[in-house]
């Protein structure tokens, strides 16, 4: 079961060239209503990503100081090329 759709549309700019596309309803006949058949490689990704934010929020934590000490290096660093380039 194949139909064929000409779609006319107007753009910001006007106009826009007419197409015609060809759908094949038989390739939808072949899937379920709702299906999501990549449901469970979904979960796991989130899983992971659950993981991943809790590691870095407990290595925030456990290295609080030492980050800010790190970020307050580079930005006086970053003062001083600043300052010896103007």
């Amino acid at each position: 079961m194949e139909f064929d759709v000409t779609v006319d549309a107007a753009g910001p700019s006007g106009p826009v060239e007419q197409l015609t596309y060809r759908i094949d309803v038989e390739i939808l006949a072949k899937t379920l209503v709702g299906e999501r058949p990549h449901q469970r490689i979904e979960d796991r990704l989130g899983a992971i990503a659950d993981s991943l934010d809790s590691v870095t929020n407990t290595y925030g934590s456990a290295n609080a100081q030492a980050l800010r000490a790190e970020q307050q290096r580079r930005l006086e660093e970053m003062r001083r090329q600043t300052e010896e380039e103007g």
